[in-house]
């Protein structure tokens, strides 16, 4: 996994402590011609990507497995309505930005019960120069390469690689392959966005691409189900281990 343990983050984030610990993927290796045991791996950092925050809903994603759970926020009420919702979750809460509203936000504010925020790269500068929460960075599957380097010299803590267009859906061989690079490149914690295609069968690929964890975009309805699945998944991927 390709993520600098150099230092302790420099903003205190649950998630992110996680997605750090969780690269520390153990099992059995050799050392010369023989054998060399590790501790027991431990699956990928599972996070639920929720529209709406309804506490009852988001309790039950936290018991079906969920390291953490972001919540989509458009405006500072939808933020306060939000932290107001989720007081007592028990598990990392993180929310996703659009980058209309960041000069809105006030970064007080923000930092009060949130764990991270998740930046597109269309968002305003502001945060980059925020103390806390952690920031996550968005970026496409098909970003240049020759780009991916500078995301290691930002102030940002973590990168998601997040479907859009013809990248939804499915996934072949080829496809993998730049993700794989991006995931060699970066130098921070790295979540796939599950609907690229990682879906529960396939969740355990993510890790051969440089993943610490998966994103995984969840109705209401169904939210618990779904992450339930995905953890059922990845812990039987890291017990082959």
């Amino acid at each position: 996994m390709n993520v600098s343990h150099s230092s302790a983050p420099k903003r205190p984030s649950k998630l992110l402590e996680a997605l750090r610990d969780r690269s520390h993927t153990g099992g059995a290796g050799r050392l010369g011609f023989g054998a060399h045991s590790a501790g027991p791996k431990r699956r990928l950092v599972l996070v639920a990507s929720i529209a709406v925050a309804d506490l009852a809903r988001l309790a039950a994603v936290a018991e079906a497995g969920a390291d953490g759970i972001e919540v989509q926020v458009r405006s500072a009420r939808e933020l306060r309505a939000v932290t107001e919702a989720t007081a007592g979750l028990g598990i990392p809460l993180g929310i996703a930005l659009g980058g209309d509203i960041v000069a809105d936000l006030d970064p007080t504010e923000v930092a009060t019960g949130i764990d991270w925020i998740r930046l597109s790269l269309a968002a305003g500068m502001a945060p980059l120069n925020w103390e806390k929460p952690a920031r996550f960075m968005t970026i496409p599957p098909d970003l240049d390469v020759r780009r991916a380097p500078a995301l290691n010299l930002l102030e940002i803590d973590a990168v998601v690689i997040e479907a859009h267009g013809s990248n939804q859906g499915s996934l072949t061989i080829g496809d993998l392959l730049p993700l794989a690079m991006l995931g060699e490149i970066l130098k921070k914690p790295l979540l796939m966005h599950g609907a690229i295609g990682f879906g529960p069968a396939l969740a355990g690929v993510a890790e051969q691409c440089g993943a610490n964890g998966l994103l995984v975009p969840v109705e209401a309805s169904t939210a618990a189900a779904t992450i339930g699945e995905y953890a059922r998944a990845l812990e039987q991927q890291a017990g082959k281990a």
